[in-house]
């Protein structure tokens, strides 16, 4: 237990192994999806796809 209250100290809030968050981000994500909803995409990247491996998720996905 001293690593992970080393790595909160750090503001280091995911498993060095796994890649998964030792604590409750949702709303950190909520905040980042607001911010990125408010962000005009560039016209180049508009309708563009791509393929996300995300560690807090066990299925893959498609992002837009």
């Amino acid at each position: 237990m001293d690593c992970l209250k080393e790595m909160q100290q750090h503001l280091q809030f995911f498993c060095p192994m796994c890649s998964k968050s030792i604590c409750d981000m949702s709303k950190v994500w909520e905040k980042l999806d607001e911010e990125v909803a408010l962000t005009p995409m560039p016209e180049s990247y508009q309708n563009k796809r791509v393929f996300l491996i995300l560690p807090e998720q066990e299925d893959l996905d498609f992002m837009q």
